[in-house]
């Protein structure tokens, strides 16, 4: 299931559920609040909580990596539904 959902004052942002996996895909470094502000609120509303070391951080393209939003590391590549994903298309495409 795919949303893009749009935050206060920002871009929208796209997010992928898949069972108990949610991916959410950001276009800049400066829609990271708000990602971790709806993450607090569900964690709020829900009683769940977010286990950073069952989390991944990949930059794709140009970012300039923050330092570990929500204690997540970042990682230099990783597995999505089965498919292998790198900070570049080429990478991505080399590795399937």
């Amino acid at each position: 299931m795919t949303w893009n959902v749009a935050f206060r004052d920002s871009r929208p942002v796209s997010v992928v559920a898949c069972a108990d996996d949610v991916m959410v895909f950001l276009t800049s470094a400066s829609d990271i609040p708000s990602v971790e502000d709806a993450i607090y609120q569900f964690e709020k509303a829900s009683g769940a909580r977010l286990n950073p070391h069952k989390s991944r951080a990949l930059a794709i393209g140009k970012w300039s990596t923050p330092d570990n939003p929500l204690g997540i590391a970042y990682h230099p590549h990783t597995r999505i539904l089965g498919f292998q994903f790198w900070s570049t298309i080429c990478q991505s495409v080399s590795a399937t």
